[in-house]
């Protein structure tokens, strides 16, 4: 049997909306730590402490949960070895002290901005850290992403330079200076926080980009005003961070260990936010791709028990469910499961990461189908372009190739 017609297999069996896949979903060791960490106090309470391995840690920290995994240990909710705590408290502690970096990094550019009359749309974690998370700190950051106009953008630049910023080492810059949404991004001498300067939302080549909710005359009508410190800001209402949060998600090419962006979601839609669905529904109507998306982690996010939607909320996605089609959503789900739920220790053999990447993007397609997913796989053998360093064919030529230069250069 192939590997594609074991998916076919596997994923006929395993459906987020089935008992099996729900309790594939919730036993999953990214959805049991969610849980503890934004469940109902009165049930995580109740449990045994959850054990964790050092691979487990591993992963935790690797995925940036490890400094709220450091509050669940202080508080008995999970068990580990001495060392592993140590290491939670290490990644708590380094966390914290980034987070205070890059947020005076952020309040600083935005009162330069200020003064040049320009005010910053706050992007990504800088922004949902402070507007979802009890302790921002346990949002992990990465960098500083700021959004202005087209026509603000070389003054924006200016700004950074006055402050001291350069431009980052171009290697561990990976592909973000071939983007066309920001430029490249600059990095702070002294404190190392990096900073990128935003003048669209996504890469041109990506299906969100073509969307017409994430072009600036509509994005525009869903800021809020904010304030970091003294500096004014902006950032987007919860309906439009839900939307830009799970697009951004699905076209990550760090996808199978992107778990932040399910914890940002599963925040954005907890009972205490304000969220309009109705308006959420209207942007999926107009974008079958954002529909599939958003219901790919609404699956994931109710098959774990971690969220529980009104009743008419649910109705109105299952329509949106139906036009994605019951075996995409089966392989969604079931790959959601498998990444990045589950740490590569825990995980089967097949599908490799590089399958797994090409499978999602696939049955993310409009009007999609199983059919796609071998043709997609196959396309990418060939391809070395389409999956990068996680083709294997590729790499072999990229060793090959490196053995003939230096077969001649001997």
């Amino acid at each position: 049997m192939t590997s594609d017609a074991r998916l076919f297999r596997i994923v006929a069996r395993v459906h987020p909306g089935s008992p099996t896949a729900s309790m594939k979903l919730r036993e999953t060791l990214v959805a049991r730590v969610l849980e503890l960490l934004h469940g109902e106090p009165r049930v995580t309470l109740s449990r045994e402490p959850l054990p964790l391995s050092a691979t487990d840690v591993d992963y935790l920290c690797a995925t940036g949960l490890g400094p709220a995994t450091h509050g669940l240990c202080k508080a008995g909710l999970v068990a580990t070895g001495a060392s592993d705590r140590s290491r939670l408290q290490g990644a708590d502690l380094t966390c914290q002290l980034l987070y205070r970096r890059m947020a005076g990094a952020a309040e600083q550019i935005c009162a330069r901005l200020n003064a040049r009359e320009i005010v910053p749309v706050l992007l990504k974690g800088i922004s949902t850290s402070r507007q979802y998370y009890r302790t921002p700190h346990h949002r992990v950051l990465g960098d500083v992403d700021l959004l202005v106009d087209a026509t603000e953008l070389a003054t924006a630049r200016s700004v950074l330079r006055e402050l001291g910023y350069d431009d980052f080492d171009a290697e561990s810059l990976g592909d973000a200076g071939a983007t066309h949404h920001h430029l490249p991004a600059v990095i702070h001498p002294d404190t190392r926080v990096i900073v990128e300067l935003h003048a669209g939302l996504f890469p041109p080549a990506t299906p969100a980009a073509g969307s017409a909710l994430f072009q600036p005359r509509m994005f525009r009508r869903e800021l809020d005003d904010t304030r970091l410190g003294d500096a004014a800001a902006r950032r987007f209402s919860t309906e439009f961070q839900l939307a830009y949060t799970v697009a951004h998600w699905a076209g990550d090419r760090k996808w199978p260990v992107n778990v932040i962006s399910i914890q940002d979601a599963l925040l954005m839609l907890s009972p205490g936010q304000d969220f309009d669905f109705d308006k959420l529904r209207g942007w999926m109507t107009e974008s079958p791709w954002l529909a599939g998306v958003i219901v790919a982690m609404v699956h994931c996010l109710t098959g774990a028990e971690l969220l529980e939607l009104p009743r008419d909320t649910q109705r109105g996605l299952t329509t949106h469910a139906r036009r994605i089609g019951r075996t995409n959503l089966r392989a969604l789900g079931w790959l959601i499961a498998q990444y990045p739920l589950t740490p590569p220790s825990s995980r089967p053999a097949w599908p490799a990461e590089f399958q797994a990447r090409i499978a999602w993007r696939a049955l993310l397609g409009q009007r999609s189908r199983m059919l796609r997913v071998p043709v997609a796989v196959s396309r990418a053998l060939v391809n070395r372009r389409t999956v990068q360093r996680f083709n294997p064919l590729a790499a072999l030529r990229r060793y090959r190739k490196r053995r003939t230069r230096n077969s001649s250069g001997a």
